[in-house]
Order: structure tokens, then sequence, then C-alpha cells
């Protein structure tokens, strides 16, 4: 099996701890995008519980094929007293290094590279930005570039609209998208022939949004619904 899902569940009936993560995939998906694809290991998910019962603390179970379920003995009021995007990151990582190391030795899994992916995540600041398809869209008459950035924190998920000028120096951007929820990813973008029209769409929902350049050189800002059908509406 190929190990491609981590994830890290805080106790429910702890709801200000809970709340501390609304978002919490983030740096699972991190650590797994430096990780790389491991094969041949005995499970392709891990799924970590926090528990503040330090009789479960280490115990495995396998309620699903292929998915191995870890308890982690915490103190969830240590999560209440972290306020800072970055040391929430820092916390959470952690947990996800200890844990991965723990299993490691149980199954006998090369540990290198589980701190090699925990090194890259602290080299990059904990910071897991980037824009989609990993490049900029030059337009037809090859005076602009432009750029959908997305940014996949604890707090929320976000997305911005950034126009380049035909040297890739940023000219203005504006938020397009942002939930505290399950994040949207986009699907699909292109000039579509203009030079001063650019779309994109997102993943699922058939709404397809259109860019104006003119908009963002002018500091326009676009309507943003938290409410993701209101937001998607044709």
């Amino acid at each position: 099996m190929i190990l491609n899902d981590i994830r890290v569940y805080f106790d429910r009936e702890n709801k200000s701890t809970y709340e501390t993560y609304p978002r919490s995939r983030c740096v699972s998906s991190m650590f797994l995008n430096f990780l790389g694809k491991l094969k041949n290991l005995d499970y392709r998910q891990i799924n970590i519980t926090i528990t503040d019962k330090k009789i479960k603390d280490g115990k495995t179970e396998n309620l699903m094929k292929g998915c191995l379920d870890y308890y982690k003995y915490l103190d969830p009021n240590y999560f209440h007293t972290i306020n800072d995007s970055y040391q929430k990151k820092k916390a959470e990582l952690d947990i996800i290094y200890h844990v991965t190391l723990e299993v490691s030795e149980i199954y006998n899994w090369n540990k290198k590279l589980f701190e090699d992916a925990y090194n890259k995540c602290l080299e990059f600041g904990l910071e897991c930005q980037w824009y989609f398809k990993n490049k900029l869209f030059r337009s037809p008459n090859r005076k602009y570039h432009f750029g959908l950035f997305n940014i996949d924190d604890v707090d929320n998920f976000s997305i911005y609209e950034v126009v380049f000028d035909k040297n890739k120096r940023e000219l203005a951007r504006r938020l397009c998208f942002q939930t505290t929820g399950v994040p949207f990813y986009i699907e699909w973008a292109s000039w579509e022939g203009q030079n001063d029209l650019f779309y994109y769409k997102f993943n699922g929902p058939k709404k397809i949004f259109e860019v104006k350049v003119k908009d963002l050189l002018e500091g326009k800002s676009r309507l943003i619904f938290e409410n993701t059908s209101e937001f998607f509406k044709e």
C-alpha cells in the first residue's frame, strides 16, 4: 500500500479544543507532500486521535481495511493556550512527527523519510501556499500574467486572484474565495483567447468565474460569501 493520508482528530466532546483547530488538514497535507509516495507499507491512512486518557496512549485499532487508528495522549488544555497560527501548526506537526516515528518503529518503516519531511515543513516555515498548476498564465498579447494563489492555513483556506505585468511583477491581487470549512480547489483556468478577461472554475460547482483585469488594477473587490452554496450560485 501507499501511505497517502494522515488525519488528526481532536475530541469533539472537548469543544474548545476542537474549535482551536477548525482546519487541521493543512499541516498533514504539507507533511505528506514532502514525504512523497511511500510504497509497500502496511497502511494507506493513519488516523491520529488526540485523547486526554493516558491509558489509551499508543493504542492502535484497525477499524477499516488499510487504515491505522492511533491514540496519542496530550493534555487538552495545552492547545487552549496557543493563539499564534505558526505555533498551532507546529504543535500539530510535532504530533504527526512523533506518531509516525512510533508507527515506523512498530512496522519497521524507514524513519529517516519521516524525519526529512518534518524538517522540510520547518524549513518552509509551515506555510502551505501555492499557485494553481504551480504556474502563471500569460495573456495572448503577452501583456499580463495571471495566477490563482492558494493559502491553506489552520484558520481558513483562501484563494487570491493575482495579476502581473509581462515581467512577472505583481500589479494587484484580491481575495476571491475563503472558507473555514472544507476547501474547494480550482479545477480549470484560462484566458480563453481574451487579453483582459480571465476565467476559472472550481472542482465540483458548475459556475465559471470571470475576472476583468481592469477591475483588479482599479482595486475593485469581489463579493465573498461564507455560505458556499450562495457563493457558487449561478
